[in-house]
């Protein structure tokens, strides 16, 4: 037996030599990482010869022992050492032994073939036959080893039996390594008594050793035991030890009776050994036991007994033999009452779950007052779902959904209360899709609704969770109505306190965050027509950080129809564009942009239009200024003339002229003096421009038709002998239509 010295060694081997192997996969022997971990193996080697003069690691059981101590489990589940077990079960190497003798050349070499894939040395010839061609002499593979014993440990010779060997025999049997006179172990059990306590040491032994091998594995040990006992075994004691055995299987866990059974144990000790077991198991355990073997039976997974490992053949036998006893019988009785009475449970369950709802699946309101009743709809929801009434469960649902459209206020919010209730008992898969079911109804209602309480506020959010999903999918045009919603109620278009606003608004944030605008926008930019636009509609109806890019957009593209898309997007969403097209004409911009925001304000007329068309037409450029003001005419109504008026005097005469133009055509009679005293007011040196000027202001002083401006119209188209101030025929003429025009 090793020291604890040398244990500790061995491990610090195997640690450093797993180290090498993997390092060999990825780096050449020559690197210096190589051969420093090679030199540090060969001198903890050393070390260990120091000691012994081999070190020996072999695997049994798919354990690793370290000359004849095997490794605790704690040791095993290191990661480098399980790492090198793995490697020695995948070349099938039983075991290693490092001689003394050992080179470091030696060591090289063996770590580079183990360093190679298995399926790589098996093309090779195996991995003796590579070990032999790299002149690996000082390792040896699967050597036998002879271990000498004391006089308690001898090897088994003429009568000399121990307990200890006889136990070891019976838990191992072949495996063991002891060369048992079988005739002797007959002699020797003559003495029950004796039998008996070495029977029980050896299931103790056994069950010792259940954390360190699969319960198959320990099921196979206990079979095997159990057949060599029924070899040796008095013939007379036959039903004694049946007995015995029986009680002891009978005090292991289901998992570990059931494999034990399926191993064809049902000849051993005349037959007897089957039944007694089963006669041992009570009632709760047999029953474990009879669905583990089941399960295994109709060829599921091992995972209910800690194990991947296929399962042995006799299931089908011994679940058919379970079946047919007496207990399987009972059982089965048992259960196929259990299942009538629980059906009739169920149906009667049923049926008072229906009654109880009739009066709100019939569409009664005034259920909807009743608090005991509401309290109890999320557990009849879940009563119906657990008895497969889906169809019912979903009606009460879609009842729950129809009830928020109510005129009564009471119903709505009783309704509301509910139905969230009922939401939050489903499971989470069901929760998302009743409200993908209800989206439409649930829209509607908030829409209508003018109560914000607590109910209202989750299904909101509820409703926003819904809204991100269609947009993670991509279903754009589907998640509008949705968003469209919330949008309008943040942006003050639908008639909401201030609780529903900031709801409202919360969700556009957390919507519009800027991480999931930039993909939106990338998305966008590469999007086909038709979803290019629904993510447009989905992009103007998340507030105004998604506004202003679409403002960018509009601004930097160089394409036309790329602007277009975005203008009627924008002329869409209406008034909550406004503040952000504002806040643009304050900013230094190319002109043309600037004439394309005058172009949305006559698309779009809200509080702040006039005002910002009157900056507008203040413009330095021309053609700003005329789209400012036919956008004016086409949105001002009763603003239209106070405006223009208002500007008149601050503009170049080449705008008047557009301005004058326009005050008549709306008929704007408060400009008759401002238009009569530009008239009046004519320069020394009368231009080209002034003529056109004039004849402009007559034009509209006669669509105006304003008396007012007769006189003025009079001394221009008929001046008196004595006049001083002559005007050019074209504004003669005009002033004697525009006197035709105007009415007396």
């Amino acid at each position: 037996m090793i020291d604890n010295w040398m244990k500790q060694k061995a491990l610090e081997i195997l640690v450093i030599m797993n180290t090498a192997i993997v390092n060999l996969r990825l780096y050449p022997p020559t690197s210096s990482m190589i051969i420093n971990t090679v030199d540090r193996l060969y001198q903890n080697l050393q070390m260990a010869f120091e000691r012994e003069p081999s070190l020996i690691i072999s695997e049994a059981d798919k354990n690793l022992l370290i000359g004849d101590e095997m490794l605790s489990q704690k040791d095993l589940e290191r990661p480098q050492v399980a790492a090198f077990l793995g490697l020695l079960l995948n070349f099938g190497v039983r075991s290693i032994t490092f001689k003394n003798d050992l080179t470091r050349e030696d060591l090289s070499s063996f770590l580079e073939i183990m360093g190679e894939k298995p399926e790589t040395i098996k093309q090779a010839g195996g991995l003796p036959n590579v070990m032999t061609q790299k002149n690996v002499s000082h390792i040896l593979l699967d050597h036998k080893i002879y271990v000498a014993t004391d006089g308690n440990h001898q090897l088994i010779a003429n009568l000399e039996i121990k307990d200890d060997d006889i136990i070891k025999y019976l838990i191992g049997g072949a495996d063991s390594g002891l060369e048992l006179d079988i005739q002797q172990v007959r002699e020797l059990a003559q003495n029950a008594d004796w039998l008996e306590q070495v029977f029980k040491s050896g299931m103790s032994k056994l069950i010792n050793n259940e954390n360190l091998l699969p319960n198959i594995q320990l099921s196979e040990n206990m079979v095997r035991m159990l057949g060599i006992l029924d070899k040796i075994v008095d013939k007379m004691d036959q039903d004694k030890f049946a007995q015995l055995i029986a009680k002891s299987i009978a005090e292991l866990d289901a998992d570990m009776i059931g494999l034990v059974l399926t191993q064809g144990i049902d000849q051993l000790f005349n037959g007897k050994l089957f039944q007694e077991i089963i006669n041992e198991i009570d009632g709760t355990k047999f029953e474990q036991v009879l669905e583990m073997i089941g399960v295994m039976e109709g060829d599921k997974s091992l995972t209910g007994i800690n194990s991947t490992i296929t399962a042995p053949p006799g299931f089908v036998s011994a679940y058919q033999q379970l079946m047919s006893s007496d207990k399987g019988v009972e059982l089965q009785q048992r259960s196929e009452e259990k299942k009538t009475r629980e059906k009739d449970e169920k149906e009667e369950k049923i049926r008072a779950l229906k009654q109880e709802v009739e009066p709100i699946l019939r569409g009664h309101e005034e259920s909807f007052m009743n608090p005991s009743l509401m309290a109890s709809i999320a557990g009849f929801v879940d009563n119906l779902a657990d008895h497969e009434e889906f169809e019912t469960a979903d009606a009460l649902i879609d009842r729950l959904a129809e009830a928020l459209l109510s005129d009564k206020q009471g119903v709505r919010d009783q309704a509301a209360a509910t139905l969230v209730k009922v939401i939050d008992n489903l499971p989470e898969r069901r929760q998302k899709e009743v409200i993908y079911e209800l989206s439409e109804t649930l829209t509607k209602w908030i829409n209508l609704e003018t109560s914000t309480t607590t109910a209202y506020k989750k299904i909101c959010y509820r409703l926003k969770d819904q809204i991100l999903a269609l947009i993670r999918e991509k279903h754009y045009a589907e998640c509008l109505p949705l968003l469209s919603i919330f949008h309008l109620i943040d942006y003050g278009l639908l008639d909401k306190n201030e609780t529903a606003q900031k709801i409202a608004s919360d969700i556009i944030m957390e919507l519009s965050s800027p991480e999931r605008l930039d993909v939106l926008f990338r998305d966008y930019a590469t999007a086909r027509e038709k979803e290019q636009k629904d993510l447009g509609r989905v992009l103007s109806r998340l507030g105004s950080a998604s506004l202003s890019r679409l403002m960018d957009i509009l601004r930097d593209h160089s394409d036309s129809d790329e602007r277009v898309k975005i203008l009627h997007l924008l002329i869409e969403i209406g008034q909550p564009a406004l503040s952000v097209i504002r806040n643009e004409t304050l900013r230094e911009h190319p002109w043309f942009f600037h004439r394309n925001l005058a172009y949305l304000l006559g698309h779009i007329k809200g509080p702040t239009t006039i005002e910002t068309l009157q900056t507008m037409l203040m413009h330095k450029h021309d053609k700003v200024r005329q789209e400012a003001l036919n956008s004016l005419h086409r949105v001002g109504e009763n603003e239209k003339g106070p405006v223009l008026l208002a500007i008149l005097p601050a503009v170049d005469d080449a705008f008047k002229m557009s301005i004058i133009e326009m005050l008549g055509k709306i008929k704007y009679k408060k400009a008759t003096p401002a238009l009569v005293e530009i008239l009046k007011g004519r320069p020394f040196v009368v231009s080209s421009a002034r003529i056109d000027l004039e004849e402009m202001i007559c034009v509209s002083l006669g669509r105006i038709g304003s008396l007012e401006a007769v006189p003025i119209l009079k001394e221009i188209s008929k001046p008196k002998f004595f006049s001083v101030t002559t005007y050019h025929k074209k504004v003669k003429n005009a002033a004697a239509m525009a006197l035709t025009a105007i009415k007396p």
